[in-house]
C-alpha cells in the first residue's frame, strides 16, 4: 500500500512539474456532449487507450443542455437554452485542437461515471486554453 501511495505521489509531482500537453492523456474523436462534458478515447502518453470514456470538465458548472436530469429545482427551459448555448461555445473550444485531460486521481468518476478531470486545449498554434477558465470567461460557466 506504501508503494501504491509513494507511485501516486511522484505521479502527481511529475505531472505538476511538466506542462499538460507532455505528461497528460489527450482525448481522440472527442465531442461535447453538453457544456461540461465530454466523450471520446482517453489516450495515455505511452500509446494504452481508453474507449468511448465521458470527462466531467473540472473547475466550471455549465447550464443544463437538456430535461433529462431530474433535479430539484428542475430544469427550466430557459436553463436548457442556456446549457445548448454552452455546448456550442465548447465545440469552439476544442475544434481543431488537441484536448489534454489531467485526471484528479486515476480512478476518480462522479456519479453519473464520468473521469473527473481538469481539460485543456492545445491550439494549431501552440496555445493552451484552460477550458474552465474560457468558459467563466465567455459566460457560459461558473465556478464551482
Amino acid at each position: 500500500m506504501r508503494y501504491a501511495i509513494l507511485a501516486w505521489l511522484v505521479l502527481v509531482a511529475m505531472l505538476a512539474a511538466e506542462p499538460p500537453q507532455t505528461t497528460a492523456p489527450h482525448l481522440e474523436d472527442v465531442i461535447a456532449l453538453d457544456g461540461d462534458t465530454l466523450s471520446g478515447t482517453v489516450v495515455y502518453p505511452w500509446g494504452a487507450g481508453l474507449l468511448r470514456q465521458k470527462i466531467r470538465c473540472l473547475g466550471y458548472d455549465a447550464p443544463e443542455a437538456s430535461h433529462r436530469r431530474q433535479v430539484i429545482p428542475p430544469v427550466t427551459d430557459a436553463e436548457v437554452l442556456r446549457g445548448k448555448a454552452a455546448r456550442l461555445e465548447l465545440v469552439k473550444l476544442i475544434e481543431g485542437s488537441r484536448v489534454y485531460v489531467v485526471p484528479v486521481e486515476p480512478a476518480d468518476r462522479d456519479a453519473y461515471g464520468r473521469i473527473l478531470a481538469k481539460v485543456y486545449a492545445e491550439k494549431p498554434t501552440g496555445e493552451v486554453v484552460d477550458i474552465a477558465e474560457a468558459m467563466i470567461a465567455a459566460g457560459f460557466g461558473s465556478r464551482n
